[in-house]
């Protein structure tokens, strides 16, 4: 399929924005390890309206909830969850004491239902393709566990540098509680059996761009509905550095369009915002079209072709209408 050529790209967040996020004030006490009481980091709250949403002609929902929900949902240090926060519908990769439906590291890996069938199918797709050493190295995490991993990146840093230079450093690396998209159930980190053995401790590296697997799930991992999430030369919009082991769901035809024009997902929201509806057919032949509505008054009645409606988790949601 031919590339699509968009026009009227937003332009990219200004470099000062990075400089925009959480306020991240020094002197919050760090975790000494993960069973310990985690010790909330203070996070800006959503501001969405109590305006509702009609799912369908007899169902009607709070907007406040269900513009921070759907495949889109857009989780950064602008846009960030509460401590509260658990997705629905969470199912474990483990079979039984001994199998996994995809090699796992952890034994407790979760994803959200739909989001791990797509994970199951992109695997064997894999293995078909002669990819036989992917492992899954992280899927659902609670906000307490991330706080553990960012307050241990925090602790880390301040052997280098400031207190405050350390928060602010370390927030470009790990999420700061609240803002990682792996609370969200969608997100999974892909690394390597080998590298599982070389650093059993944090299997995650920049190397893994450049294994067969790493490669392989760059190329591919849009036709099961991933994205790569986190680009190298997308740091100034996402406040995250290249993770090329860090896939989020967004589901078809999402991530065929933000593959073929090399977007973040910010970029993606940003100009479905501009261009709605956009009419687009993806690479199995079906035809979509995609709206953005505005969060004040979402009425969606009894429409069969519309196959998902998604809160972006900042001001509306987008609608996916499959088309004749």
């Amino acid at each position: 399929m031919d590339r699509l050529v968009f026009s009227n790209i937003p332009e990219s967040a200004p470099e000062s924005r990075l400089t925009e996020a959480l306020p991240i004030e020094p002197g919050v006490d760090m975790l000494a390890d993960e069973k310990s009481t985690p010790t909330p980091l203070p996070i800006q709250k959503n501001n969405s309206s109590n305006a509702q949403i009609q799912v369908n002609s007899t169902e009607r929902i709070e907007s406040t909830s269900h513009i921070i929900a759907g495949d889109l949902l857009l989780v950064n240090k602008w846009n960030p969850l509460s401590s509260g926060f658990i997705p629905d519908e969470l199912k474990s990769l483990k079979v039984d004491s001994s199998n996994f439906l995809i090699p796992s590291k952890d034994t407790d890996t979760q994803l959200k239902r739909h989001v791990l069938d797509a994970a199951v199918k992109m695997y064997n797709s894999s293995l078909e393709s002669g990819i036989k050493d992917i492992v899954i190295s992280s899927g659902y995490r609670s906000y307490k566990k991330q706080n553990y991993f960012f307050t241990k990146k925090v602790n880390q840093l301040k052997k280098m540098y400031p207190e405050k230079e350390a928060l602010k450093e370390a927030s470009t690396v790990v999420a700061v509680p609240g803002t990682s998209e792996h609370q969200t159930g969608l997100a999974i980190d892909l690394t390597t059996s080998e590298l599982l053995k070389l650093k059993k401790s944090d299997p995650l590296d920049a190397s893994f761009a450049q294994t067969p697997a790493g490669k392989w799930a760059k190329e591919n991992s849009w036709k099961f509905g991933f994205i790569l999430r986190y680009l190298a030369d997308k740091t100034h919009i996402t406040g995250i550095i290249g993770e090329s082991w860090h896939f989020r769901y967004t589901g078809l035809p999402h991530s065929q369009i933000i593959y073929e024009n090399n977007f973040c997902l910010e970029e993606y929201l940003d100009y479905i915002k501009i261009i709605s509806p956009l009419k687009y057919i993806d690479y199995t032949g079906t035809s979509y079209e995609i709206s953005f509505v505005s969060h004040y008054k979402v009425n969606v009645s009894d429409d069969t072709s519309i196959c998902d409606v998604s809160g972006d988790s900042r001001n509306g949601y987008i609608v996916t209408k499959k088309l004749d």
